[in-house]
């Protein structure tokens, strides 16, 4: 469906207050994005609350206290998840749209919630500020009245993005780097040639990308010692400050670190478990070799340098 669930004419300049852990009153001043999920009545009922229809939005919003508080952030951005019915039911009438109302909130909203807790107690520096959430129900004008309709908002972090999920192949020769990456790292039809995420990280230098993975060696222990995660780990989560050389992850952050992902190839891995080199292939800061077919196990970064890993 094209159709936006987060028009501008309704959304944008409309204030929502955050009520924990204290209140503050926000506007909605511009749409960054937004992304529903609609699911048959027989998915939902197989997937329970991981199959439900939902719509995210993410807006930039500013303070519209008047004055604001002390020390009270000026500008945020605010993650929006709204109940939808099924997919089937989405055109009928609102009284049976109401008879879906969950007052269960989907989509990680509580899991996000915590994981924010977490970092905060562990005085993490490297992802946006959290600062505060509110829980509330629909109207009887909403897509599923009395249906959840939450949100969460945040400081954003600056920095350029290092990459996007969209990958490339490219001549190896052409990666910063590649020109001396060992030729018996390439079977015959590989031609030279790599996939390699789009974006700013692969077309760094050697160096520069040595100092980002450093600083991210220092994050990915921080998160496992606070117990969070992003699910969806990627370059395009990563954003690189140059001027004060500080790296932040910038993402919908996790707590089920025990629950098990699918890895690019297929095969599941478990989070908890994680070591830094397997983290390096996971978030793309490592180029496998044109051999890699998914079947070698890594662990340590001797492991990857030795099988012909791109660093």
């Amino acid at each position: 469906m094209n159709a936006p669930f987060f028009p501008d004419e309704c959304w944008l300049e409309k204030k929502l207050a955050i009520t924990h852990p204290s209140p503050s009153v926000w506007k909605l001043t511009e749409k960054v994005k937004e992304y529903p999920r609609l699911s048959s009545t027989y998915r939902m009922q197989q997937e329970h609350c991981e199959g439900n229809s939902i719509a995210y939005a993410i807006f930039n919003c500013r303070n519209a206290e008047n004055p604001p508080r002390k020390r009270s952030p000026r500008k945020g951005q605010m993650m929006i998840m709204m109940q939808l019915p099924p997919a089937e039911s989405l055109f009928l009438p609102a009284s049976v749209r109401r008879k879906y109302a969950s007052d269960v909130v989907c989509g990680g909203f509580v899991d996000t919630i915590e994981a924010y807790r977490r970092l905060s107690a562990h005085n993490c520096e490297f992802t946006p500020k959290f600062i505060g959430y509110s829980h509330e129900k629909q109207d009887d004008d909403g897509f599923v009245p009395g249906g959840y309709f939450s949100y969460y908002a945040y400081t954003p972090v600056p920095g350029v993005c290092l990459g996007d999920n969209i990958t490339d192949t490219v001549k190896t020769s052409e990666i910063p780097g590649g020109e001396t990456w060992k030729q018996s790292y390439h079977n015959e039809g590989a031609m030279g040639r790599s996939t390699v995420p789009r974006g700013v990280f692969w077309s760094l230098s050697t160096e520069k990308r040595a100092e980002i993975r450093a600083k991210f060696e220092t994050i990915h222990k921080a998160f496992r010692d606070a117990g969070v995660d992003v699910h969806w780990a990627y370059l395009d989560k990563l954003k690189w400050d140059k001027a004060k050389k500080k790296l932040y992850i910038d993402a919908v952050y996790d707590t089920n670190v025990s629950a098990p992902f699918v890895l690019r190839d297929g095969r599941y891995r478990h989070r908890e478990t994680e070591t830094y080199a397997q983290a390096l292939t996971r978030w793309w800061l490592a180029l496998p070799p044109p051999k890699y077919d998914g079947t070698q196990r890594y662990h340590t970064i001797s492991d990857l340098t030795e099988s012909g890993w791109l660093f």
